[in-house]
C-alpha cells in the first residue's frame, strides 16, 4: 500500500501519534483549508500542487528539487488532506512526502505564529515515528531569506554532519536563525509530547525536513521546468500554456474538494479538450524514464558464438543458469563462455531469452551472411525461470533496473543515453563488479547479458534528441539561464550577449554594498551572484562607483534599483517602465565577502546554461556553418531548429546533442571556440539565402 495513500491512513496516523496538545487540541487541525491564506498565498499553493501534478503526469523523478537522497517518482498527489501536515500529501512507490506550501513567510518561534505553526505539523508527523515520510515547506522567492535561504543551509549541515554540525562555523545571522528554529521546535515537541526533545531526537526530526523555494508564478524558473516537462507528453507539445493552466485549474478544484488524484485520472481530465484525446493507456516508459517492456528473465543463457575450429559456423544454445546450489553453471569473462561441461565459446552475443537472440539475428542479417548458423536443441522450458534462484535473481534485476531506470547514463562509456538504439544489460562477468544498466547499442560488449530494449515515449516524440541528458537538463534548468529568461521576457530577435572572458567565479574575499534609501542593502552581482572582488580591484571599484554616483546625484538622475534588480539611473529605469517604484542609492562601501551574503542575493546558480551544442557522431565537430557554432536554449524545439537550418542549406547530418550544464562548462567551451577563431551564436534562424532572422551572437568583453 502506498504511504498515505488515503485521507483515512492519514487521520489514523494523526490520531495515534501523541500529537494533541496538552490542552486536547490538534495544532492547526481546527481549519482544513487553511484559514485566512490570502489570495496570493492561495494561488502559490495550487500552482505548487500543479507543479508535481505535471511531474506525476511525466513520471519525473523531483529527488533533487526536494533535497532526497533516493529517486522519488510522485504516483499520487493529495489537496488539503486530513493529516497534520495539510496542503499537499505526495506519494511515491516507497515514501511520502508531506507538505506546507506558504508564498511568504517569517522566521517565528512565538506560538501564534504562521512558522511556529508549520513547526507544530511537523512534529506532530514525526512523532508517528515513520522514517519514509519527509516533511518539506515550500516557499516562494518572496519568502523571508531567514527561512529559504539561512534555515535550508541549517539543515542541509544538519544532515551531512548529524554528530558534529554544532561545530561548524556560523555568522550572527546563521546563529540567531537557528536559536529561533530549535527554540520554536523544542517547543512544539513539547507542547505535542508532553515531555523535552532530546538532541538524538533534534537530529532525526531534522534530518525529515526540508526548505524549499519554488518560483512557480508567471514566467519564474519553476513554470519554465513546468512546461519543459510537459513537452514530454503526448498532444501537450501543441497547447502547453492551455494544459499548464488547465492542471491549476484542477489542482484548486481538487484542493477545495480535498481530493487524491493518481496520473491517469488526471491525464484524462487535463486532455479530455484538446483536439486529439489521449489514449486511455500510457506506455509505462514515457516522460524521461526508460523501462523495459517485460520482468526480466533470470533462468538461462541464450548465447551465440562459434567453436575452436568452426570460425564460419555460429551456434546458438540455450543453457541452464543456475546449479541447485545457486551457483553459476557457466563461466563468462573476457568474451568468452565456459561451459559446465568444459566447452569454450567465443561470444558474439549473449542474451536472456531466445526472443531476444532472434531479434538480434534479424537486425544483424547482413553481418552475418556469410555464416552457417546451427541452433542446439535444448529442453529447457519456462520453469527454468521459476527456480527459487531464478526468482530471487530476477527480483534483485528488477531492483536495479528500477534504480537505473532515471540515469540515462551508459554503464560502458559514461555518455548521455536514449531509448533510440540501446539496450538493458546485465554486467555479469566473473571479474567484474555485477551491475544492471542501460547501454548504447555500439557498447553491449560480448558478456553483456542483455535483457530488452529500453521504451521511452519523449524519445519516441523527439527522435532528434539522440542520447540527450534530459534528467540533467531539467535540474540545471531551475537555477539557470537567467540570461535567456531576461531575452525571452523582452521579446528581441536579435540581440548580441557580451561575455566576461575573464572572469573567475568566487575567487576573492571582498564585495560591493550598496546602502538604500529604503533602508536595506544591495550587492554588485555579475551572472546573478554577489561580485567578488581581491581587497586592491574592489577598492578601485568603489571608488569609481562612488565617482559616479556622486556625478548622478549633482545631475539630477540618481543612481537606483529597481525592485527586480535593475540596477542604472533613474530616467533609465523609469524608461524601463518595471513595476514599484526605483529604490535610491546612498552609499556604496567595501566590505568582506560571507556566506550568508551569498546565500542571501545569489539570485541563480548560472547565467547562460544550460545549453544544448550539437556534434557529429563521426568526429564529434560542432554543428554550425562556416565559422560560427550554433548552441541551442530549449532541446524540444531542436526539430525547428533543424529544419530551418536544412532548409537554409546548412548540412546536418548524424549528430548528438550534449548538454553544457553550468556556466564553468560555457567558460571552457567559448575559450576553446574562440581559441580557434570560431565565434557562437544561441538559437540562430535564418531566411532561405541564409540571412539572419533571430537569434544571440555571443560577442567578448574587451579585455
Amino acid at each position: 500500500m502506498l504511504l498515505g495513500a488515503s485521507a483515512n491512513d492519514v487521520v489514523a496516523s494523526s490520531e495515534h501519534c501523541g500529537c494533541r496538545r496538552r490542552d486536547g487540541s490538534i495544532p492547526f487541525m481546527t481549519n482544513l483549508a487553511g484559514g485566512a491564506a490570502t489570495n496570493a498565498g492561495i494561488e502559490f499553493q495550487q500552482r505548487v500542487g500543479a507543479w508535481f501534478a505535471v511531474a506525476m503526469l511525466t513520471r519525473t523523478d523531483v529527488s533533487y528539487l526536494l533535497e532526497l537522497e533516493a529517486p522519488f517518482v510522485v504516483e499520487t498527489v493529495s489537496w488539503e488532506t486530513a493529516a497534520s501536515v495539510d496542503d499537499l500529501l505526495l506519494n511515491s512507490k516507497d515514501a511520502a512526502v508531506f507538505v506546507q506550501a506558504k508564498r511568504s513567510i517569517d522566521l517565528s518561534a512565538v506560538e501564534t505564529s504562521e512558522f511556529r505553526g508549520v513547526l507544530d505539523q511537523f512534529v506532530c508527523r514525526y512523532l508517528g515515528q515513520n522514517p519514509s515520510e519527509y516533511y518539506v515547506l515550500i516557499v516562494s522567492p518572496a519568502a523571508s531569506r531567514n527561512v529559504s535561504g539561512v534555515l535550508q543551509k541549517l539543515l542541509l549541515s544538519i544532515r551531512l554532519n548529524p554528530g558534529g554540525y554544532s561545530g561548524n562555523p556560523r555568522s550572527k545571522q546563521e546563529m540567531s536563525v537557528f536559536a529561533t528554529f530549535r527554540q520554536g521546535l523544542e517547543a512544539s515537541y513539547f507542547e505535542a509530547a508532553s515531555r523535552r526533545l532530546t538532541e538524538e531526537e533534534f537530529v532525526g526530526i531534522c534530518s525529515q525536513i526540508r526548505v524549499v523555494s519554488m518560483g512557480v508564478e508567471a514566467n519564474c524558473a519553476e513554470e519554465r521546468s513546468a512546461l519543459t516537462m510537459l513537452q514530454s507528453l503526448p498532444h501537450a507539445r501543441e497547447n502547453l500554456n492551455l494544459v499548464w493552466s488547465a492542471v491549476i485549474v484542477q489542482s484548486l478544484r481538487y484542493a477545495t474538494g480535498r481530493f487524491s488524484c493518481v496520473r491517469e485520472s488526471l491525464e484524462r481530465i487535463v486532455f479530455a479538450g484538446l483536439p486529439v484525446p489521449i489514449p486511455d493507456a500510457v506506455n509505462d516508459g514515457e516522460g524521461i524514464q526508460l523501462e523495459l517492456a517485460d520482468s526480466p528473465s533470470s533462468g538461462r543463457e541464450v548465447i551465440l558464438g562459434t567453436l575452436d575450429g568452426e570460425p564460419k559456423l555460429l551456434y546458438v544454445m540455450t543453457l541452464l543458469r543456475f546449479n541447485e546450489d545457486g551457483s553459476r553453471r557457466s563461466r563468462f569473462e573476457g568474451g568468452v563462455c565456459v561451459m559446465k561441461s568444459g566447452v569454450t565459446v567465443q561470444l558474439r552475443r549473449r542474451t536472456a531469452t531466445v526472443a531476444g537472440m532472434i531479434r538480434y539475428l534479424k537486425e544483424n542479417a547482413e553481418r552475418y551472411r556469410a555464416f552457417k548458423v546451427a541452433i542446439v536443441d535444448s529442453d529447457l522450458n519456462e520453469s527454468a525461470d521459476r527456480t527459487p534462484y531464478a526468482e530471487a535473481h530476477s527480483i534483485r534485476v528488477a531492483e536495479l533496473m528500477r534504480a537505473r531506470a532515471r540515469k540515462l547514463i551508459c554503464v560502458v562509456c559514461g555518455f548521455p543515453v536514449s531509448a533510440r538504439d540501446s539496450e538493458f544489460v546485465e554486467v555479469d562477468e566473473a571479474s567484474k563488479e555485477h551491475q544492471v544498466g542501460i547501454v548504447h547499442s555500439r557498447c553491449v560488449a560480448p558478456c553483456h547479458r542483455v535483457l530488452g530494449r529500453p521504451q521511452g515515449e519523449l524519445f519516441e516524440k523527439h527522435p532528434l534528441l539522440v542520447d540527450f541528458d534530459l534528467q540533467l537538463w531539467i535540474e540545471q534548468l531551475r537555477r539557470g539561464q537567467g540570461l535567456m529568461a531576461s531575452l525571452k521576457e523582452k521579446n528581441v530577435p536579435i540581440a548580441h550577449v557580451a561575455w566576461d572572458p575573464n572572469y573567475l567565479p568566487g575567487q576573492f574575499g571582498f564585495c560591493m554594498r550598496f546602502k538604500m534609501e529604503s533602508g536595506t542593502y544591495r550587492y554588485a552581482a555579475k551572472r546573478g551572484k554577489v561580485h567578488r572582488f581581491r581587497k586592491s580591484k574592489g577598492e578601485s571599484a568603489v571608488a569609481e562607483m562612488t565617482a559616479w554616483l556622486g556625478r548622478a546625484a549633482t545631475a539630477g538622475n540618481p543612481l537606483c534599483y529597481t525592485e527586480d534588480g535593475e540596477f542604472g539611473t533613474l530616467s533609465f529605469l523609469l524608461m524601463l517602465n518595471r513595476s514599484g517604484t526605483p529604490d535610491r542609492v546612498l552609499l556604496v562601501e567595501m566590505v568582506a565577502y560571507t556566506a550568508e551574503i551569498g546565500v542571501l542575493n545569489d539570485v541563480y546558480d548560472n547565467h547562460y546554461a544550460p545549453l544544448c551544442v550539437l556534434r557529429t557522431v563521426s568526429e564529434e565537430k560542432e554543428i554550425g556553418v562556416g565559422s560560427c557554432v550554433f548552441l541551442i536554449s530549449d532541446p524540444l524545439e531542436l526539430g525547428r531548429f533543424i529544419k530551418n537550418w536544412r532548409d537554409a542549406g546548412v548540412p546536418v547530418d548524424q549528430f548528438r546533442v550534449d548538454v553544457i550544464g553550468d556556466d564553468g562548462e560555457f567558460d571552457a567551451f567559448l575559450r576553446e571556440i574562440l581559441g580557434q577563431g570560431r565565434e557562437a551564436v544561441i538559437d540562430p534562424l535564418f531566411d532561405l539565402k541564409m540571412n539572419p532572422i533571430s537569434g544571440f551572437p555571443i560577442e567578448p568583453m574587451p579585455e
